[in-house]
Order: C-alpha cells, then structure tokens, then sequence
C-alpha cells in the first residue's frame, strides 16, 4: 500500500468509528444509499394521511346525505316512537 491508499484506508475507518458512535438513528436517517429509511417511511406516512384525509372526507359526504334524506327521517322517528311507546309501558 501506498502512502495515499493507507491514508484513505484510516480516514474510513475513523468515518466508520464516528458513525458507529453516533447511533442507529443517525445511520438510518443517513443511509449511503440514496434513499434512506426516514426518506420512505415519510413518503409512506404521507400517503397514508391522504389517504385517510380522502376516506374521512368521503364518509363525512356520506352522512350528510344520509341524515338529510326522508327515508333516514322517518325510520328515525319511527325507531324514536317505538322506543318511547316502551319505555311509557
């Protein structure tokens, strides 16, 4: 080995000591790769909020008409009268 090949090898395993001793979160946070894992779990957490925000939405839709339409109404009041004509008796 070369003089230049020897430094290069002890700045790595010097870079290699520092990161071992700062945690598995700093190397998962900063992954060589690119792509690292809080990089993915933050795009899937996103997603999966808007996906919720979506359904919530869809399902606030939905019972908003339900509640103003006549058929809900009237079983309503109906299951209201029953319940009351029982607990009189």
């Amino acid at each position: 080995m070369n003089a230049r090949e020897e430094k290069r090898a002890r700045f790595n395993e010097l870079m290699n000591e520092w990161v071992s001793r700062q945690g598995l979160w700093f190397q998962l946070r900063h992954a060589a790769d690119g792509q690292t894992f809080m990089a993915r779990m933050a795009r899937l957490g996103l997603r999966l909020v808007l996906l919720l925000v979506v359904v919530a939405v869809a399902f606030w839709i939905y019972l908003v008409k339900r509640v103003e339409s006549a058929g809900f109404r009237e079983s309503l009041q109906a299951s209201v009268e029953s319940t009351l004509r029982h607990c009189v008796h």
